[in-house]
């Protein structure tokens, strides 16, 4: 069974998926204090990332910037997968939680969170 998870998971995330600045934004807090440039600046980081799964790579592109690695999962339910990617940087995890037609993981210390949207269904 939690083979399976795995499988699924890795099936879901198959793809391209692009940051969702629109559906992020809506759900995202901010510090009463912060100047409204600082809020500007922040909304103009999101809707830029793209992220394409295959079935042993990963490739992340922003702002012109591409990266390439790797990724497993390591571990998976009905809702969400912790994945683990390497790169010449290193390795880190996420914990990537499914919602409908997106996913989304924790963005800073806030507890906020960056949606992404397959773009290639």
């Amino acid at each position: 069974m939690k083979k399976q998870l795995r499988i699924d998971a890795r099936r879901r995330l198959a793809g391209t998926w692009r940051s969702d600045a629109a559906k992020t934004m809506r759900n995202w807090t901010f510090p009463k204090q912060l100047a409204a440039k600082k809020v500007r600046d922040f909304r103009a980081i999101f809707g830029k990332m793209t992220w394409r799964f295959t079935p042993r790579a990963i490739t992340s592109q922003y702002d012109g910037i591409t990266h390439r690695g790797r990724w497993s999962i390591l571990w998976a339910d009905e809702n969400s997968a912790v994945v683990l990617f390497s790169g010449k940087d290193g390795e880190n995890c996420h914990h990537l939680f499914f919602e409908d037609k997106w996913f989304f993981l924790v963005a800073g210390c806030a507890g906020n969170v960056e949606y992404f949207r397959k773009i290639d269904v």
